[in-house]
């Protein structure tokens, strides 16, 4: 840590101008970087240990999350988008058609939840339920992180454009939009990789309690919560409406993060009971 954290002032100034635009000053790129790059890492550990050492999750519910995001996330959202947008691209896209988009991914999202739930509804137990949701943060979770430390790379390295790979992987970077010359968007990884990582934790847990409880209309919370928080930062990248202020978008996100948070608590609070006399 200490190494990096010299790296942030004392790296060249042509290797941080060439990944970061700056024009001057003190450069913390690099230092929101591997603050984001903890974050990629701290929150999936720290859920999994919280969900196995405290809750007695099992560890194969991680693995019935990743396959419930690749298989319904990834695979089910495309298939279904490709239906109803068969030319789409990001580029031309209107800021309805990304919405109409959204609600799709959130509805394949929690079904994907409802029917794994529900097909190892015998792992009881609030870890379960938590392992769950890392399982489906996870793929986001590594593929951040892997641009962040993508990054970490080639800013703090010389003479990467001899090097066919570095250079490639910057390329591949600067395509993502990561390096974006201004250096505080660096720290917003890991901001979204927390504000997603609670929204999908917790429309896990309440998937998982609608499905112990047999209360299954409480799956239509994590739709709301998923479009509660995935069309408002759709429609910033749009510049829709007031979505397209940081000062908006930001704030928003954060509070509405903790609300969702802290409405599921409560909501396991209330079931917990009937749940644990489920379990007889």
């Amino acid at each position: 840590m200490t190494k990096f954290l010299i790296l942030t002032s004392a790296a060249s100034s042509n290797a941080l101008s060439a990944a970061g635009g700056q024009s001057g000053g003190t450069d913390y790129t690099v230092l929101f970087s591997i603050i984001g790059l903890l974050v990629c890492i701290a929150l999936p550990t720290a859920v999994i240990l919280l969900a196995i050492l405290k809750y007695e999750g099992s560890f194969k519910q991680i693995l019935w999350g990743i396959l419930g995001f690749v298989v319904f996330s990834t695979i089910l959202n495309f298939l279904v988008s490709s239906i109803f947008f068969f030319d789409y691209l990001d580029q031309e896209a209107t800021s309805f058609q990304a919405s109409l988009l959204i609600i799709i991914r959130v509805i394949c999202e929690v079904l994907g939840m409802f029917l794994l739930l529900k097909w190892t509804k015998k792992r009881k137990g609030l870890g379960n339920a938590l392992n769950f949701g890392i399982g489906y943060c996870l793929p986001e979770c590594l593929y951040v992180g892997f641009l962040l430390a993508g990054y970490l790379i080639i800013s703090t390295s010389e003479g990467i454009d001899s090097i066919d790979l570095l250079r490639e992987l910057r390329v591949f970077i600067q395509d993502s939009n990561l390096v974006a010359g201004q250096e505080w968007r660096f720290i917003l990884r890991g901001f979204t990789v927390l504000v997603f990582g609670g929204l999908q934790i917790s429309s896990a847990v309440v998937v998982f309690i609608s499905v112990q409880t047999k209360k299954y209309w409480l799956a239509g919370i994590a739709v709301i919560f998923g479009l509660l928080i995935r069309l408002p930062n759709r429609l910033h990248s749009f510049d829709a409406w007031f979505w397209g202020n940081y000062a908006v978008i930001l704030p928003y996100l954060a509070v509405m993060t903790v609300i969702i948070c802290v409405t599921v608590y409560i909501l396991w609070k209330n079931n917990k009971t009937e749940m644990q006399k489920s379990n007889k």
